[in-house]
């Protein structure tokens, strides 16, 4: 099996934040299989859990040979933190909002490494978990959980939270929650373009969250969504024309 070049430790780092990332470990000391997270802390964990969850592990394992042993390098999206919430999603099949930040940036993180190493089965189980436990009442909650959903591409993650998100405003009509021209940049930023893209035209069009909000939404989404896959197409013939013209 090919091995990855490990990242150094992040530059800076004091003693505490290095005793928690070591810490993680802790539980994963046990097992068949290691992966060494971006930050350089060392998980193992049994084959049969990464070949069960996992299509892109399940290839590298049957490609490869010799040592099980998986370098990660994504500074963002596999250190020590977001692979030991990966495990222990797969071993347990639950999520715990526990633990995780108040924004919820922990879990956009654990579902991009999700999405990235085609966990299909890992994502079913947050989906599911999500349209049960959208109750926070915090001032962004409703969109810190429609970002999940969005970059799940889960429309039904996504109309729940508008829901739970409007029967906790105070004036459900202009909920700033969901206004885009209200949205935090650094929240805004996490949004898919197609999904932001359909909410500011279902904003503007509806002028809020008033009946036929969601029915607009999905229809300015699948919109969005129909003229981004004729983009691609028409790229990739324009490419091959090009090719062509050139040889």
């Amino acid at each position: 099996m090919s091995l990855k070049r490990r990242s150094p430790s992040p530059p800076g780092e004091d003693k505490s934040s290095k005793k928690l990332r070591v810490s993680l470990s802790h539980s994963w000391q046990d097992g068949d299989f290691t992966l060494v997270s971006s930050d350089d802390i060392t998980f193992r964990i049994d084959t049969h859990y990464l070949q069960s969850a996992s299509g892109v592990f399940r290839d590298m394992l049957a490609a490869g040979s010799g040592p099980k042993l998986i370098n990660l390098t994504d500074p963002h999206t596999e250190t020590a933190l977001v692979v030991h919430k990966f495990l222990n999603l797969i071993t347990t099949n639950r999520i715990d909002n526990e633990r995780f930040g108040p924004d919820f940036s922990d879990m956009v993180t654990l579902v991009r490494f999700l999405i990235k190493y085609e966990c299909a089965p890992a994502l079913t189980v947050i989906g599911l978990h999500l349209h049960c436990s959208i109750t926070e009442d915090r001032p962004y909650a409703g969109l810190h959980w429609f970002i999940v959903g969005a970059i799940m591409d889960d429309i039904q993650v996504c109309i729940t939270a508008f829901d739970a998100a409007t029967e906790r405003s105070q004036d459900p009509f202009i909920n700033p929650c969901f206004n885009p021209s209200q949205i935090p940049y650094q929240l805004a930023a996490q949004i898919p373009f197609i999904y932001f893209w359909a909410l500011v035209r279902t904003w503007d069009s509806v002028g809020g969250y008033h009946d036929g909000f969601v029915e607009e939404f999905e229809e300015y989404l699948e919109l969005g969504k129909r003229e981004s896959s004729t983009t691609a197409k028409d790229s990739g013939l324009t490419q091959v024309m090009v090719s062509g013209h050139l040889a």
